[in-house]
């Protein structure tokens, strides 16, 4: 399988994913497309630190999803970083409606004067390829739901000249880390967020004209605040994770210090409603079998099995009325199978 590393100021990231909800249930793959120039005399350092970023949030993925990861990396050198063979990469990617696409560059970004979308190009061995190009490549693939982000400036120039357009360097360290090792919350969050959810959401770190900042001990600013600060804090500590709330975060103005960075997002992820007639038709079944249990004096047995069946009716009916409603009378049965009058 071939692998190449790219790593530019552009942060495109598309995921496409199965909609189990249960790990194991079949194989689907993360196609991550990585892309940045480590060797930049001007942001390689801070290149460095995205790609570690972005790589573990890729590995955390696959591990608590069941995921199979499958790596395009470009890394450096004019003879793979450069538009045309990101473009072929992109083009040659044959997933399926329940893989993940991802595609990620960080380095330097530009807005040429005549562009008419508001999405920055990024910069590679003197040629640039649009945000914006390579989304509609990659939307017209199989997927369950896309990512497209970018780490860049978005600066305005009249011409393709990139000297002084992006400059990454403040001092500081970084303290967080992504948490590892089997964890049942972990799985469920990681599961909630890039498993049952479906579309396409394109993102850059700057808007049009402005700059995008970035440390040498921690990589990009907004890579930086997106992966560790909100997705691994959102997975940690949230019981109901979901790209809407992630995504009112990630817009929050960046202090870059000696300028400010305003991140954008066109976004529809939506999670498809589990609870379809078949599903309801199982709940009514195990109620039912579980009542019968209670009135023949099997009350333990109908308790264990009301408490799966309530549970089963939270994941997936849970945000619907039907499930609000099944759960009350759920609720009742529970009660007085627990505590039965003589």
């Amino acid at each position: 399988m071939r692998r190449i590393y790219c790593h530019l100021g552009l942060f495109i990231l598309i995921l496409s994913l199965s909609g189990m909800i249960q790990r194991n249930v079949f194989a689907a793959n993360l196609y991550a497309i990585v892309v940045g120039d480590m060797h930049d005399n001007m942001i390689g350092e801070t290149v460095k630190q995205d790609l570690k970023n972005v790589n573990g949030l890729l590995t955390d993925i696959c591990f608590y999803t069941d995921l199979e990861q499958v790596n395009y990396e470009i890394s450096d050198g004019e003879e793979v970083l450069n538009r045309a063979n990101i473009l072929q990469i992109a083009e040659s990617i044959d997933s399926t409606p329940d893989d993940v696409i991802f595609f990620y560059f960080a380095g330097h970004g530009i807005h040429e004067s005549t562009k008419k979308d508001k999405w920055p190009d990024m910069i590679m061995s003197k040629t640039s390829l649009g945000e914006k190009e390579v989304f509609d490549v990659l939307s017209q693939k199989e997927s369950r739901i896309l990512f497209v982000i970018v780490d860049a400036c978005n600066r305005i120039l009249e011409t393709e000249t990139v000297a002084e357009t992006f400059t990454r360097e403040v001092s500081g360290e970084s303290s967080l880390q992504a948490a590892k090792g089997p964890n049942n919350q972990l799985e469920k969050n990681f599961t909630e967020l890039f498993i049952r959810y479906s579309g396409k959401m394109i993102v850059s770190s700057a808007t049009v004209d402005e700059k995008a900042g970035g440390r040498k001990d921690i990589g990009g600013l907004f890579t930086h605040r997106l992966v560790h600060d909100i997705i691994y804090h959102t997975v940690t500590t949230s019981s109901f994770p979901n790209w809407e709330n992630i995504q009112t975060a990630a817009r929050e103005t960046i202090d870059a210090g000696n300028f400010t960075q305003n991140p954008q997002f066109e976004i529809d992820p939506h999670k498809p409603s589990q609870c379809s007639d078949d599903v309801k038709n199982e709940i009514v079944t195990k109620e039912n079998d579980a009542w019968s249990w209670c009135q023949q004096n099997e009350g333990e047995k109908a308790i264990i099995a009301l408490k799966e069946i309530m549970k089963l009716c939270l994941e997936k009916c849970g945000d619907t009325e039907w499930g609000q409603k099944k759960r009350e009378n759920l609720q009742k049965k529970y009660r007085n199978c627990s505590y039965p009058k003589f």
